[in-house]
C-alpha cells in the first residue's frame, strides 16, 4: 500500500511512511500509524511482536469508521478503496469471496488473495487490509 509493502523490514516501513508517522516502542513497538489531515482516515503499518525493529511488515491497513464516504484515502489499480461500496468492489474483483469476522461477527471481510476490504451492516467500505494473515486483526496493539 504506497511505498510500505508485505515482507519490507519494519523499520524502513516506519521510515516510509510520512511525517507524523507514530510508534509506541513501549507498547506496541510492532505498529506505526499516521493520521491523515483532518484526520479523515488512518494508515497502519504491523510487523512482528516478536522482533518490532527487525521483523517484516505483516500487515498495512487504512481505515475510516465514522464516515468512510469522506475519506480520501489510499486506492486500489481498480479504484478500491474506503467510502467504495460492496458492489463497487464485486465489480473491480469478480472474484472476490466474502468472509465473516472471527470476534465481530457485525463485520465482514471481501477477501482478493492477501487484500481485505471490510464493512459492516452498511455496504461501504471501511477498512483497506492487505496482510499475511488469514485475516485482518480485529485489534492491532492488542
Amino acid at each position: 500500500m504506497g511505498p510500505v509493502t508485505l515482507g519490507m523490514p519494519f523499520s524502513e516501513a516506519r521510515a516510509t511512511m510520512p511525517h507524523g508517522t507514530t510508534n509506541d516502542p513501549e507498547r506496541c513497538g510492532w505498529l506505526a500509524w499516521w493520521n491523515s489531515p483532518g484526520e479523515q482516515y488512518n494508515v497502519y503499518a504491523a510487523g512482528s511482536a516478536e522482533a518490532p525493529d527487525a521483523g517484516p511488515v505483516t500487515l498495512v491497513a487504512a481505515e475510516e469508521w465514522a464516515d468512510p464516504t469522506s475519506a480520501p484515502g489510499p486506492r486500489t489499480a481498480e479504484g478500491i478503496g474506503i467510502g467504495s461500496t460492496v458492489d463497487e468492489v464485486r465489480a473491480a474483483y469478480p472474484e472476490v469471496s466474502e468472509i465473516s469476522d472471527s470476534v465481530d461477527s457485525s463485520m465482514v471481510h471481501l477477501r482478493v488473495g492477501q487484500m481485505f476490504f471490510t464493512y459492516r451492516e452498511e455496504p461501504v467500505i471501511r477498512s483497506v487490509t492487505v496482510t499475511t494473515a488469514d485475516l485482518p486483526p480485529y485489534e492491532l496493539c492488542g
